[in-house]
């Protein structure tokens, strides 16, 4: 009877895996990237940033395998997920993932860097392909599908330069990062239509506005360094910009306290992740105490964010709640 109940309850767990879970490496990873560049600037924090490193990439591990199996014992689910408009996106954090791994290893093991990001590339173009046809060959989409998880696709495209220009040609940095801003511009277009025109987003969803920090910040960081180090005007607009975001979102608190808590949470932490690295990045380019200052603030936010996602994550798992409820 016991082994019974533990087999029907990992069939459980499995069946309804969401592979917006992979949000949760996303945020992870960029909080160890940041606080490895942290700790190169200022000496009284601990050297630890490898061993954030080390838990993301066995957290990654430990999400994939689990995946995997799902995808073999219950396709049908993973071809649902797919197949829904409000949930396809959520698949390019898979990819994402990838290429961030790639990122936090850049300084620490290039062999595992330029592993991870030749298949994190890989992954991630074919993703793009396949989605943007998806778009073009299937009827039945409607503007009010449209949130910000559409923007993942972009946002891939623009982390591909931050490891790619030191792995391969920089005209492939070049052409990724083409293709993550003019995503970006035109989702960020029809973003705001249907904010605007259309009926609010639903409040599971509300989370993922925070998406709409990354791309900018990654744009930043890209150019900088495909530039290898000259900080370009263009660029200064792209953090600006995320900047702005932030403080908007920030101003709309009111909306994201009433929330119960499900995995779309986890769509805080990259975000804030995302500013948090570039505003070091500004600080190491500026020497303005300002972004120094700020960096270590949206450090230290970034880590109760995380750390109070882990126990929440923690709690819905031992409940058996971790459900897909994008």
């Amino acid at each position: 009877m016991v082994l019974k109940l533990r087999k029907n309850n990992t069939h459980f767990f499995l069946k309804n895996l969401p592979v917006s879970l992979f949000s949760m490496i996303m945020g992870i990873t960029g909080f160890a990237i940041a606080f490895l560049q942290l700790e190169q600037l200022y000496s009284f924090l601990p050297s630890i940033g490898n061993y954030f490193v080390f838990f993301s990439t066995f957290l990654f591990i430990s999400v994939i395998f689990l995946y995997f199996f799902k995808v073999l014992m219950y396709p049908s689910r993973v071809k649902d997920e797919f197949s829904h408009p409000l949930k396809m996106s959520f698949f390019s954090t898979i990819s994402i993932s990838i290429l961030l791994q790639s990122i936090a290893y850049l300084e620490i093991n290039t062999f595992l860097s330029s592993s991870f990001w030749i298949i994190g590339t890989i992954f991630h173009f074919i993703f793009t392909i396949k989605l943007i046809s998806i778009w073009i060959e299937r009827e039945g989409f409607e503007v009010t599908h449209m949130n910000p998880s559409w923007f993942l696709l972009a946002q891939g495209n623009i982390l591909v330069p931050i490891a790619g220009i030191y792995h391969f040609i920089e005209q492939i940095s070049w052409f990724f990062l083409s293709i993550g801003l003019i995503l970006w511009f035109v989702f960020l277009v029809i973003f705001f239509n249907r904010i605007i025109f259309y009926n609010p987003l639903p409040s599971n969803l509300l989370p993922t506005l925070f998406i709409l920090i990354a791309p900018p910040s990654f744009a930043f960081i890209s150019l900088n360094h495909i530039s290898s180090g000259v900080l370009f005007e263009i660029s200064l607009i792209f953090y600006y910009f995320a900047l702005f975001m932030l403080i908007l979102l920030f101003f709309q608190y009111k909306f994201f306290i009433k929330l119960g808590f499900d995995v779309s949470w986890w769509a805080y932490s990259f975000p804030l992740a995302a500013i948090t690295n570039a505003t070091i990045l500004m600080y190491s380019q500026t020497n303005l105490e300002f972004f120094g200052v700020l960096s270590l603030i949206l450090l230290f936010i970034l880590s109760l964010i995380i750390s109070l996602l882990l126990i929440l994550t923690l709690k819905l798992i031992l409940k058996k709640e971790l459900l897909s409820n994008f």
